[in-house]
């Protein structure tokens, strides 16, 4: 009796063990999927933001480039008039162009929608630089929609252009005034629009009138 007592103790000792066994290699091995998963997450994501990176990331516009608000030519880096060009990326992923500051501000309020990501030239260095990163100088300088505004990445270089430019008038601002005046060129652009559609269908009434007028007589 005692010898078949052991050889029990010993066959449960022995299952115990196996039991054990099992349970380590299985958590072994669900350890290791989940690394491996998190490491083609890791491949993923970084491939992804490498992408994301490259779409985000400014170019030079095309010789026949116009600008996505105000249908005008857009200037490259070797014309004067480039300093003043910008560019952005819109929420669906396209890039656009403006020949202007104001025009970028408008048709984010034409789209009714903000930009994923926008830049502007540095005046010195003719560098795209991000719209959030850039210190304004409002002068009596040309721009191609004449609204004057200066970007510096810089703000010591900004602060040297006012001081070195009196007599343009040249003074420190932000995007909130540049914004200001473009709502304002933005209203008018639209009661023009309105202005000529209500003249349009003035003349039409008219034309349609004269037409029954004669049908009658």
């Amino acid at each position: 009796m005692k010898k078949q007592a052991a050889m029990s103790l010993s066959l449960l000792a022995m299952v115990a063990l196996t039991a054990c066994g099992d349970d380590e290699t299985t958590k072994n091995q669900s350890t290791k999927d989940e690394q491996e998963t998190t490491a083609i997450d890791n491949d993923t994501n970084s491939n992804d933001t490498d992408e994301q990176v490259a779409v985000h990331t400014p170019t030079e516009p095309d010789h026949d480039q116009v600008c996505a608000f105000c249908n005008m030519k857009i200037f490259g880096s070797s014309d004067p008039l480039g300093a003043f060009t910008a560019q952005a990326i819109t929420a669906d992923g396209e890039r656009v162009f403006f020949d202007d500051s104001g025009c970028l501000l408008n048709a984010e309020r034409q789209e009714e929608q903000k930009f994923a990501q926008s830049w502007v030239r540095d005046l010195n260095t003719m560098e795209w630089t991000s719209d959030e990163d850039v210190t304004i100088v409002k002068a009596d300088i040309q721009t191609p929609m004449k609204y004057g505004y200066a970007f510096f990445s810089d703000s010591e270089a900004a602060e040297q252009y006012v001081n070195n430019n009196a007599n343009l008038n040249a003074a420190m601002t932000d995007w909130d005034a540049v914004d200001e005046v473009a709502y304002e060129r933005y209203k008018k652009k639209m009661e023009k629009m309105n202005q000529g559609q209500h003249n349009n269908s003035d003349s039409e009434s008219e034309s349609e009138h004269d037409q029954s007028d004669s049908s009658h007589s």
